[in-house]
């Protein structure tokens, strides 16, 4: 095999679909590059979560409103982030209005909803 060849299947690994997180510009004009980070990894853990067959949540929260969670350990892990970094970018991220969290379950678990009327009148406001 080639040099060429061996290099050819390092860059489709890297490339293949689920290795990259991107994210509109418009986030950056709202909140800061880590948190525009967070909020993409979070819109696609909402749509996996919805898509698989996870259909227990708390009786507070429902599925149908667009709630799901995620763990603080693997969000750190995929932000390759300490957890009290991870936080200070949910905090930031609730602060503006484009997620809501709540803790509930046994054990408690982080529930989070994306806002998405806010995320469509962000990137309204942008494309101005």
């Amino acid at each position: 095999m080639t040099k060429r060849r061996k290099n050819d299947r390092k860059f489709e690994a890297v490339y293949a679909p689920g290795n990259w997180i991107m994210f509109p510009k418009v986030f950056l004009y709202a909140v800061p590059i880590m948190a525009a980070f967070l909020l993409s990894l979070l819109i696609d853990e909402s749509r996996k979560f919805h898509s698989s067959e996870k259909t227990f949540v708390p009786k507070p929260l429902k599925l149908s409103d667009g709630w799901f969670w995620c763990s603080m350990e693997r969000m750190a892990n995929e932000l390759n982030c300490s957890v009290k970094t991870q936080s200070r970018w949910f905090s930031i991220l609730k602060e503006k209005g484009f997620i809501e969290m709540k803790i509930a379950g046994l054990p408690a678990r982080r529930y989070v909803r994306i806002n998405w009327a806010m995320i469509e009148k962000m990137v309204e406001e942008q494309m101005k």
